[in-house]
């Protein structure tokens, strides 16, 4: 390469011996150019003859593809070489590079792009970041990560350059991140004066009449041909630029020219429109050698972009369609605002480069005047989920301190971050953990795809379908990339709309796109030029789709993911010689896109008022939107729609839009799916409780289920069952016998006693089924399981109706082997627990004697009758009359001892009967009912029937040596299986005669929050995701809900129950409260935390002359927040902590203005800490701590006001 350039003759060119010294010895410098000076052609050429490449490139970069390619077009020239060798360029879809490359300019996504494989740029000897001053979100972020790189880059050189003078800005950002001057050089531009003229709208001047235009108000379009044409008219020299917010304004502008200019200038005047996506073909005809004059149309890829050749009038509306994104909606808005001061010079700037020009704003001075000075940068009115993913992605920033500690020339508020970090979080592409930002694999494989987050994450979603729907998502995710393929035609406009609905699918803007590209690269071999032009389609755009496709392929396969052909099911007919119709998986499609469209679904909404024909659909979040009317969907009145995207402009517009089903949104909707739930009833048909589920997605709901309420609602779905056994509604299942057997002992029960005029204690049969059911038998499934593996459950479902008793003659205990044992009366003929039964629990049966068995009162005169009757006949003679006998038999009765032993020596004493008798037989005759039952049992939380029989002897013999190694167990080994069994309180009280009451207390604790568990994600989802952030950064997300829910517990139990109804009370109380409670404990954690950092944040930016305050601070903020204190402090202490926090704060903004008084008051602190820290164990530490609390509280923070009184004196008296 050639040491030395020629220069043209521009101011840059005076400058070059000052650039180059000062490039050459500055790592950064910034070079202020007005518009016109030649700082973007010339300043690569100087570059180069530095050697400033070393033994990389020179990386160049530009806002817009059609810059960069004229830009390196222009330098290749002027050095002498072609486009490709030592000079080249690369955009999206193209790039001309070759091994001699030593200057490469791209656009500015390029080199962002480029970061994330090479994060210190090492294949780059300088950088140049032009056109700083559009400060577009790339450029932005550029700036960004230059200013991390460069420290780490000494020998990287950085120039920046801005046509506007707020270089100083530019100046103080790198100043300030390198430590070291940075030179800025300005260079005045070549221009020639601009005379301006306001003729705002209704204005005498805009009014004038002329030719065409009479006397009355224009519209814009009007005015602005009106502005053109007066020059045309005036004048027979210099092109016209006239400036237009957006395509559209290009066409009405143009038409409004073309229509309004007289017939007489027709054939010398040419109009031209200039946007950033026009075709190259057309943008090279604004720049080649012309003949008649130009009308060149443009919006504002020609403020600074692009030098225009020949231009002398410039006519600007003053305004431009800005794009701004709502962070609460999630809307992209494109509305047309007035543009800055600074865009407006920029404007007239453009009519003065090659001669004097005049330049026509269509607004007032005074308007001009009033507008804001500079453009407001594109990163504060932009969605940020592209930077916070590139961000991760590329190491900058691994948590939320260092996303917001990340260098921005204008930083975004924090809330914007953190809503791009939420929705990265229901993307799937991040896990927030504590502080810790970390990419999931979702995350990885969307960071390394080119193109929006959310068309990335559709492409992860159809890996999940295979190779061809994976095919088939790219397709439409390029598609939607490149966007505006369709051009409109002016000589045949519907010919065009008929030509492009031919490929509609009339369900799915998605599956209509699949059409298109299948026809145009996969259908036949006909040239894609020629089916472009038939169709009315844009060559450029369906090039540029095919390459992105392409790419992102390539992506995917050298992650050795497989990629299919885009190929359809099978085809439909769409004209007699094109098929352009074709038939696709459209489910799998859809549901490959849906996790990224979850914001942009509606539901069909029926209008108020009857008249309204529009269709619209309610959206997520309470917003309403429409169809676009270019969607295959316009005007069908779908149920379901989701759309790529949501533009507000005119109205809330729908873009892209496909059908979809509700299904297909809940298996979608992941973590932003919310389910609520109606209250449970029982289904007779589904054999289980039931409740309602409703599916919200972003506050919309979306589809409502009938689901079984068992896993959700155990303990109602339990009661429920109960309620339904009781009212006969269970039945037709395999062992459902007893539901109708006990209905009919209920029925029995009654009847008796109303014939004999006695009451009984008839318990509902749905308490009996609450009581009997085990805790796991929620519905008639697990009903049938657990008759299945328990044979005692038979037993256990009998229903017995308890006759009302006289408690003298049917006493409710019995004093038995020196303990009192209840007693139980059943009216239940043909259960076997007919009768009376002595409860007696597994380690009082080995006391137990035949002598101890009761008799009630009641039972006797009948005993003793049915006794006699069932002696034989011989005997019955001989003490006759039997009613007499049965008396006499009756006061025995009341002695102690065995009743047939009683009643064998009553015989031989009064009537001296000497004959033997069979006991045996007498018993087997006598009611069993009157012969008193005999019920093992375990006695816990629940009681657990072992076994029920009359015969004592053969109990004992069963169940005493069970009893005794149940005994001779060790006493954790007990506890555990009882905690294991659900016998919570069994497990402390055997801690407790154990003599370990504070273990006893745990596990009451434990198995309390067991039954009334908080579970987590529920516990979480009461706090917004920032809070979530916040709190996580005390402790993990598993330690920090058991802590709060813990600390909720305690708060409501001031003590822990010891009896079962204190428990089941304490249980109860839980169950309604400790969600509530929970809230609160987190808030006072909340607080705890946003102190925290604002301690953390004080700390950190204090001088270093207070470095010792700051370790004490820091040392006394631990203490106080660090994961051990926070579980060993209680609910009230948690509450205090924010004030002792605060504190801290005011101790380190006082301690700058009084240094010598803060050293003093730390040496009584660190005093009282002393004599606090002596104190361990027990109520006197705690309240040593408070007080040492306190105390510093009034020593620095005497307006919080101390809640008592505290000194060292009081401090040394509590430890006396």
């Amino acid at each position: 390469m050639q040491v030395g350039f020629r220069y043209p003759d521009l101011p840059v060119s005076k400058a070059r011996d000052l650039i180059k010294s000062t490039v050459s010895s500055h790592q950064v410098t910034i070079l202020s150019g007005q518009t016109g000076s030649g700082k973007t052609t010339q300043l690569p050429k100087m570059l180069l003859e530095i050697g400033a490449e070393g033994k990389g490139q020179i990386v160049h970069t530009q806002p817009r593809r059609v810059a960069a390619r004229e830009i390196a077009a222009r330098v290749a020239k002027e050095i002498g070489t072609e486009v490709g060798g030592e000079v080249g360029y690369q955009v999206r879809f193209e790039e001309k590079l070759g091994p001699q490359t030593k200057l490469k300019i791209v656009t500015d996504g390029i080199l962002l792009s480029e970061i994330r494989r090479d994060p210190l740029l090492r294949r780059y000897g300088a950088v140049v970041i032009d056109e700083a001053h559009e400060r577009s979100l790339n450029i932005d972020f550029l700036l960004g990560f230059m200013a991390k790189i460069l420290p780490r880059r000494p020998d990287l050189k950085l120039v920046v350059t801005s046509a506007t003078i707020d270089s100083e800005k530019f100046k103080s950002f790198f100043e300030s991140a390198l430590g070291q001057e940075v030179p800025i050089i300005s260079v005045e531009g070549k221009t020639y004066p601009v005379e301006i003229l306001y003729e705002p709208y209704g204005s005498p001047e805009a009014l004038c009449e002329t030719g065409v235009f009479k006397s009355q108000d224009l519209d814009p379009a009007q005015q602005v041909a009106r502005a053109a044409i007066e020059e045309i008219t005036f004048d027979r020299e210099g092109d016209i630029l006239v400036f237009a917010s957006g395509q559209r304004e290009i066409e009405e502008f143009s038409e409004a020219i073309e229509k309004a200019l007289p017939a007489r200038y027709r054939e010398e005047v040419e109009i031209l429109p200039l946007f950033a996506r026009l075709g190259s073909k057309d943008q090279k005809k604004i720049f080649a050698p012309h003949a008649k004059r130009r009308v060149v149309i443009a919006t504002n890829i020609a403020e600074t972009s692009l030098t225009i050749p020949g231009i002398k009038y410039c006519v600007d509306p003053g305004t431009a369609r800005v794009s701004r994104y709502s962070r609460s909606s999630h809307i992209q808005r494109l509305p047309v605002e007035e543009i800055s001061q600074d865009r407006c010079d920029q404007r007239a700037g453009r009519c003065g480069r090659e001669s004097e020009g005049i330049a026509i704003r269509l607004y007032s001075e005074e308007d001009y005047l009033s507008r804001p000075r500079y453009s407001e940068p594109e990163i504060l009115r932009t969605d940020l989920c592209q930077v916070v993913l590139h961000m991760i992605f590329s190491g900058v920033a691994r948590s939320v301190e260092e996303i917001e500690g990340f260098q921005f020339l204008d930083k975004p508020n924090m809330r914007d971050f953190l809503s791009a970090l939420r929705e990265l979080e229901d993307l799937g592409a991040v896990k927030v953990e504590r502080e810790t930002i970390k990419l999931t694999r979702t995350g990885y494989l969307m960071a390394d795809l080119p193109v929006d987050v959310r068309l990335a994450r559709m492409v992860v979603e159809a890996e999940k379908y295979g190779p061809r729907i994976l095919a088939q998502v790219l397709a439409i995710v390029s598609f939607f990339s490149v966007n505006d393929i369709f051009r409109e035609s002016a000589e045949e406009p519907e010919k065009a709309k008929r030509m492009q609905k031919m490929f509609q699918d009339p369900s799915s803007d998605f599956l209509s796109a699949l059409n298109l590209f299948y026809f145009l690269f996969e259908s036949d071999g006909k040239s894609l030029r020629k089916k472009c032009a038939a169709f009315f389609l844009s060559y450029q755009r369906a090039y540029q789709w095919k390459e992105l496709f392409s790419q992102l392929s390539s992506v995917l396969r050298q992650r050795k993911t497989e990629v299919g052909r885009v190929l359809p099911e099978s085809e439909e007919d769409g004209g007699e010689e094109e098929r352009t119709r074709f038939r696709w998986d459209g489910e799998r499609v859809h549901l490959s896109l849906l996790p990224s469209l979850l914001q942009n679904i509606g539901r069909l909404e029926e209008p108020k008022d009857k008249k309204d024909r529009r269709i619209s659909y309610r959206g997520t979040k309470g917003i309403k939107f429409e169809v676009s009317p270019a969607s295959a969907l316009y005007k069908k009145k779908a149920e379901w729609v989701a759309a790529a995207y949501l533009q507000d402009t005119t109205r809330l517009w729908a873009r892209g839009v496909g059908q979809v089903r509700p299904e297909w949104i809940e298996a979608s909707a992941g973590r932003v799916g919310k389910y609520r739930y109606s209250a449970p009833v029982w289904s007779e048909g589904a054999g289980c409780a039931v409740t309602k589920r409703t599916l919200s997605v972003y506050g919309l709901d979306v589809m409502q289920k009938t689901v079984s309420a068992k896993a959700l609602f155990p303990a109602e779905s339990r009661r429920l069952l109960a309620c339904a056994l009781a009212s006969g509604e269970v039945k037709g299942f395999a062992g459902d016998g007893f539901v109708k057997e006990n209905l009919k002992v209920l029925s029995e029960a009654e009847e008796e006693a109303a014939r004999n005029r006695t009451g009984f204690d008839a318990s509902s049969l749905e308490e009996f089924y609450q009581e009997r059911l085990p805790e796991d038998v929620v519905d008639v499934r697990s009903l049938m399981d657990w008759q299945k593996r328990d044979p005692s459950s038979k037993a256990a479902l009998r229903f017995r109706v308890e006759k009302k008793r006289d408690e003298e003659m049917y006493p409710g205990f019995a004093n038995v082997a020196g303990a009192s044992l209840p007693l139980s009366y059943a009216f239940s003929p043909s259960d076997p627990l007919d009768g009376v039964t002595l409860h007696v629990p597994l380690p009082l049966l080995s006391k137990l004697e035949q002598k101890d068995i009761p008799i009630p009162p009641g039972y006797r005169p009948e005993l003793a009758l049915s006794a006699l009757k069932a002696l034989p006949k011989k005997i019955r003679m001989q003490i006759s009359p039997l009613s007499s006998a049965a008396k006499e038999v009756e006061k025995e009765m009341a002695k102690k001892g065995e009743f047939f032993s009683s009643l064998s020596g009553f015989l031989k004493e009064r009537y001296s009967i000497l004959d033997p008798i069979d006991w045996g037989e007498v018993k087997g005759k006598i009611s069993p009912y009157l012969v008193c039952n005999i019920s093992v049992e375990r006695w816990g939380k629940r009681k657990e029937v072992l076994e029920v029989s009359k015969d004592l002897k053969k109990l004992k013999e069963k169940y005493v040596p069970v009893e005794e190694v149940e005994r001779a167990e060790r006493v954790e080994s007990e506890v555990e299986s009882l905690k294991r069994s659900g016998k919570v309180l069994e497990a402390g009280k055997v801690l407790e005669e154990a003599g370990l009451s504070k273990r006893r207390d745990e596990v009451i604790l434990e198995g309390l929050l067991e039954k009334c568990h908080v579970p987590e994600e529920r516990l979480l989802s009461l706090f917004s995701p920032k809070e979530r952030l916040l709190l996580c950064s005390l402790e993990d997300k598993k330690d920090l809900c058991r802590d709060i829910e813990r600390k909720a517990a305690l708060s409501l139990l001031p003590s822990l129950p010891k009896g079962e109804e204190e428990f089941y009370f304490a249980q109860d109380l839980l169950h309604r409260r400790l969600e509530s409670e929970a809230l609160e404990i987190g808030k006072a954690y909340l607080n705890i935390a946003q102190k925290k950092n604002e301690v953390v944040r004080k700390a950190s930016s204090s001088p270093l002359s207070m470095l010792s305050t700051v370790d004490e601070v820091r040392n006394h903020l631990s203490s106080l927040s660090s994961k051990e204190a926070l579980f060993k402090m209680g609910p009230q202490e948690a509450r205090e902590i924010p004030r002792y926090l605060e504190a801290d704060l005011l101790r380190l903004k006082k301690a700058k203005t009084n240094a010598s008084r803060d050293r003093q008051w730390s040496a009584q602190a660190r005093e009282a800490k002393k004599i606090a820290e002596k104190l361990q164990g027990g109520e006197k530490e705690k309240e040593a701590r408070k007080m040492y609390e306190e105390f510093l509280i009034s020593l620095w923070a005497q307006e919080l006001g101390s809640k008592e009184k505290a000194s060292l004196e009081r401090l040394k008296k509590l430890n006396s």
